[in-house]
């Protein structure tokens, strides 16, 4: 979590037993849809707009999935770093 808001993410609750987190990236982007094909083309990370999610948090909110072992979630906060930083 300090990483991904490191990059600018906010970070709206702490996962009580769920893989992922929901992101705001208003800070970043005031398109989530275009945020996350920029990471996804620009980075190799894929992301789940808010959109996906209902209409208040279209344009705000991202969904991050955090299932795979720690050196690759590092490997993906690096790629997004270099996108957006």
């Amino acid at each position: 979590m300090p990483a991904l808001e490191s990059l600018g993410f906010v970070i709206d609750a702490t996962p009580a037993g769920a893989y992922y987190l929901f992101v705001d990236v208003r800070q970043l982007s005031d398109d989530a849809v275009a945020l996350a094909q920029r990471l996804l083309v620009e980075a190799g990370v894929a992301t789940t707009p808010g959109s996906d999610f209902g209409p208040a948090y279209a344009h705000s909110h991202l969904r991050i999935a955090y299932v795979d072992s720690l050196p690759r979630l590092q490997l993906a906060v690096e790629r997004m770093r270099q996108v957006l930083v």
